[in-house]
């Protein structure tokens, strides 16, 4: 499994999708599966693995993220996921 931070075409903030979303896939096209689960259909704009922690986003993401270690979105961080 590697770490995805994905953007979409048509970002959200209302569904928490603003800023992208952080998402940890067995490959890419099961990062789209687990984004299109969550949100509704949606497209993405571009994925790029994370190699470092360093590379999110300090103030807002890094302290409100989950688990980025298990399959799963880790951002938007909701219970239930």
């Amino acid at each position: 499994m590697q770490v995805f931070w994905i953007e979409l075409a048509e970002p959200s903030p209302a569904n928490g999708t603003g800023i992208g979303v952080g998402v940890t896939p067995i490959d890419v096209d099961d990062a789209e599966v687990q984004v299109n689960e969550a949100f509704g259909s949606c497209e993405i704009a571009s994925a790029r693995v994370i190699k470092s922690m360093d590379e999110i986003e300090q103030n807002h993401v890094r302290p409100n993220m989950g688990n980025f270690l298990v399959r799963g979105i880790w951002f938007p961080n909701y219970s239930g996921w």
